[in-house]
């Protein structure tokens, strides 16, 4: 069994499932990750001002788009939940399961 699927399974005791949506308790884990998100983020934001200040503004205008556009931060079983709702949505998946094939 892959880790995925496991990871899967093993999502229904701390996800409550309902058409539609999916509810995630907070994990331990999350406190750290948000922090250390925020370190890395501290310090792209630092690079982006040295450079801005060196005179190298789209270079720093990069850096802020990129630090900008970074995907929000999520353990495991969140981007397991993520990607759930992200299949619930395809119109092709609701109509599954909506109405199961026989």
């Amino acid at each position: 069994m892959s880790h995925v699927r496991h990871s899967g399974e093993t999502l229904t005791d701390s996800v409550a499932v309902e058409p539609f949506k999916v509810y995630v308790h907070v994990e331990p884990g999350k406190h750290k990750l948000v922090e250390t998100r925020k370190a890395v983020e501290g310090g792209w934001r630092s690079i982006a001002n040295r450079l801005a200040i060196e005179g190298q503004h789209d270079l720093a205008n990069d850096v802020q788009r990129f630090v900008n556009r970074m995907s929000p931060v999520r353990t495991e079983r969140e981007l397991i939940a993520h990607e759930l709702r992200q299949r619930i949505r395809e119109p092709r998946v609701r109509n599954q399961l909506i109405m199961p094939r026989s």
